[in-house]
């Protein structure tokens, strides 16, 4: 025997159940999360930058870890010697690291402070701009009990930027920077900025005479080309060493330019000699203007590399 077939009321009937079935499970479904806006920032370090750091946390212990242990840099693996052939090295691995950190960014920032005529200064890479006295009395709003900043994160990054300096050291440097401790620390507290001055003095023997000499190694280059046989390499690190070292002072160089021209041209390679000097009579003919000292470095790198792959 058959079954009935439904009729159209039992259809309409069963697609209102169904409609009310349906009602009834989308009004008991949980809502969707609410989507969370994610803040920028560069490094995990420098989240927050502005906050204080809770050292009871795991999070607050490896913060304190990662910005005072020592610098990371395959030039610096036995550690900063404090001798002026590191110092850009040093200064650039220590850059990197308070941009990790946020030692350099937003209110609790301690890197940049204003000179006695005002103007701000990045103590890292313009340490010769600043004297002591300035210097240290802009560091005491996070460094001197009672002080404004004295219980804040800025604080925090002053003792982890002073421990990694340290870490940093050399034993032997260590032991040069000890004697002079008392140039950086007061009432037990190392001022990390101005420890970081003093290092950078003891490494580069920071005077007025200093300057000239620097310009003096600088303009003798070319001589200097001709004592390494024309190695670009150690060229290059002797002129980025000297020439850092005047731009911290906040002194100039008229013609870097030409002073590398100057050494390249005695480079014992017929091949790297030819090429460099049609550049240069390229460059003052006005052929190359946007050329910088940078670039022109890496034409050169370029080229050596190029003729000794191809043994030429």
């Amino acid at each position: 025997m058959s079954a009935t077939p439904p009729t159209v009321a039992d259809l309409q009937a069963l697609i209102v159940t169904l409609q009310t079935q349906v009602s009834a499970l989308v009004a008991a479904a949980p809502a969707p999360a609410a989507t969370t806006a994610v803040v920028f920032a560069d490094t995990p370090q420098s989240l927050n930058s502005d906050d204080l750091v809770d050292y009871s946390t795991k999070k607050g212990e490896s913060i304190y870890k990662e910005g005072s242990k020592a610098l990371e840099d395959k030039a610096l693996t036995e550690g900063f010697g404090m001798t002026p052939g590191q110092t850009v090295v040093f200064i650039e691995a220590l850059t990197r690291r308070a941009t990790a950190m946020g030692w350099n960014t937003g209110a609790m920032q301690i890197t940049s402070h204003n000179n006695a005529d005002g103007q701000a200064i990045d103590v890292i890479k313009c340490y010769g701009q600043i004297d002591e006295a300035t210097l240290k009395r802009s560091c005491e709003r996070f460094c001197k009990a009672g002080e404004l900043d004295a219980e804040s994160r800025a604080k925090q990054n002053n003792t982890m930027m002073a421990s990694c300096l340290s870490q940093s050291l050399t034993a032997d440097a260590t032991a040069r920077l000890l004697i002079v401790r008392h140039k950086y620390t007061f009432d037990g507290v190392e001022y990390a900025p101005l420890m970081l001055k003093t290092i950078m003095g003891l490494a580069t023997i920071d005077s007025v005479a200093t300057t000239q000499s620097l310009r003096d190694n600088l303009h003798a280059l070319g001589t200097f080309s001709a004592t390494v046989n024309g190695d670009i390499t150690k060229i290059h690190k002797e002129f980025d060493s000297n020439y850092q070292q005047l731009l911290a002072r906040g002194a100039t160089l008229d013609d870097p330019i030409g002073v590398l021209f100057d050494a390249y041209r005695v480079v014992p390679c017929y091949n790297f000699t030819s090429y460099m000097k049609r550049k240069k009579e390229d460059y003052l003919d006005g052929g190359i203007t946007s050329l910088t000292h940078e670039t022109l470095m890496s034409m050169a790198t370029r080229t050596a590399d190029r003729l000794i792959l191809t043994g030429e």
